[in-house]
């Protein structure tokens, strides 16, 4: 139990450091435009990545995760990387 409560303060705090610290000081330093320009792409990426993850699962017939989507589509070399 100890060992999980420290970890999970550990993944938190760095969390919260990033969010609170070093985002705005990085705002500051390239500028609002160029900070939000990048949320705005990073955001259109990761919402791709995750509807094109949920049509691949709607559309196989088993329940699997990522490494068996990818032996099924990509042979047991897209399991391994995966």
């Amino acid at each position: 139990m100890k060992k999980i409560v420290y970890s999970v303060a550990i993944l938190s705090g760095t969390i919260i450091g990033v969010g609170l610290f070093a985002l705005p000081y990085i705002t500051v330093k390239a500028g609002v435009w160029l900070v939000l320009g990048y949320f705005v792409l990073l955001s259109l990426i990761a919402y791709l990545v995750h509807y094109l993850f949920a049509e691949l699962a709607l559309h196989t017939p088993d329940f699997k995760r990522l490494p068996g989507f990818a032996q099924i589509y990509l042979g047991s070399w897209g399991k391994r990387i995966a």
